[in-house]
């Protein structure tokens, strides 16, 4: 799916902001002291120009490699992440994205999507790829466990396809599944409320079993090589069986309690969308189609129809208006 959006792209090196940075000076190898990461001075036919460290312990660091000839620039980043609750390889992608298309100029066109690197742990990840008449840019974030790791690939607008193999040689090379190793997640589930107000018991309930049928999704859908990187919110399948478990608690569970309106109206919509068959469409519109679709197969036919019914509407239920608790794997 392609989004409009406005920005200026900049050929230079993108620095994270709030943090003091500072040069380091390495000649030959450079191996980052908290991961054992090498950042060799050549990488194919890229020259390192720069390190920089972006904290005191040299943690949160970038490295820039450049290609004079093709005036094409890399920059790779480690740097700790925090607390692995759901949704913090979205907010941390957005949070990046964001800072690139700062000082917007002119509109173009960014393809994203949902991306897993699979090596001895599962790492899932979010691509962006952003071209327009005067440069290519691509953003890529991996969350490995206790650390991020993100690539820019900046270029004059040379060959697409040339530089997508070169990014896909850097991730083979450093593997960021190694940085997962270092500290595996263990699949010990906390939860922790998003709201202190509840409409009533029934929107208490859809909520709870919502939340924990994506811990039993986790758990019986995916591998421990998976979510020892992360809780594995990037997955359709996770949250159409949440949306069931959610719609499922009132009949189930709660036939003789009373909704408030606020809360007959979710479960009105959701029933709707689900009726209509748009339950995986309305997600996967719900998160801009950077999700993994696992088994899932979307007919065109399925898609076309949904946009109508949703044009259709002055209003629709988020995803957000389901969020009373979060999800993480927190030690």
């Amino acid at each position: 799916m392609k989004k409009i959006i406005i920005l200026i792209i900049s050929l230079c090196v993108f620095i994270p902001n709030n943090y003091a940075q500072k040069k380091i000076r390495a000649k030959g190898d450079y191996t980052h002291p908290s991961t054992n990461f090498v950042f060799p001075s050549q990488l194919d036919n890229f020259r390192r120009v720069s390190i920089y460290s972006f904290d005191s312990k040299r943690e949160n660091i970038g490295v820039v490699y450049e290609n004079q000839y093709s005036l094409t620039t890399v920059s790779l980043y480690i740097y700790p992440a925090d607390d692995a609750w759901e949704y913090r390889l979205l907010s941390e992608y957005e949070e990046t994205l964001q800072e690139i298309v700062y000082l917007a100029r002119r509109g173009i066109e960014v393809n994203q999507k949902a991306v897993q690197y699979k090596g001895d742990y599962f790492c899932n990840g979010f691509n962006a790829i952003i071209k327009d008449k005067h440069a290519f840019n691509s953003l890529t974030l991996y969350e490995c466990g206790r650390w991020f790791f993100k690539i820019r690939i900046t270029s004059d607008g040379g060959n697409s396809a040339s530089l997508l193999r070169f990014e896909k040689l850097i991730i083979d090379y450093f593997d960021p599944s190694k940085l997962t190793a270092l500290n595996p997640l263990k699949s010990q589930s906390e939860i922790r409320p998003a709201s202190d107000t509840f409409a009533d018991s029934v929107i208490y309930g859809a909520a709870t079993d919502y939340t924990f049928e994506k811990i039993q999704w986790a758990l019986d859908s995916v591998p421990e090589k998976e979510r020892a990187s992360g809780f594995p919110s990037i997955h359709l399948g996770m949250h159409v069986a949440a949306l069931k478990a959610f719609l499922n608690y009132q009949n189930e569970k709660c036939s003789s309690c009373v909704a408030t309106a606020e809360t007959q109206k979710i479960i009105n919509e959701l029933q709707e969308i689900s009726y209509n068959g748009f339950l995986e469409v309305f997600i996967l519109d719900q998160f801009n189609m950077r999700i993994l679709l696992d088994d899932y197969d979307i007919a065109k036919e399925v898609w076309d129809n949904y946009l109508i019914w949703k044009n259709k509407r002055t209003s629709l239920i988020t995803m957000s208006d389901l969020l009373y608790f979060v999800i993480g794997y927190v030690e």
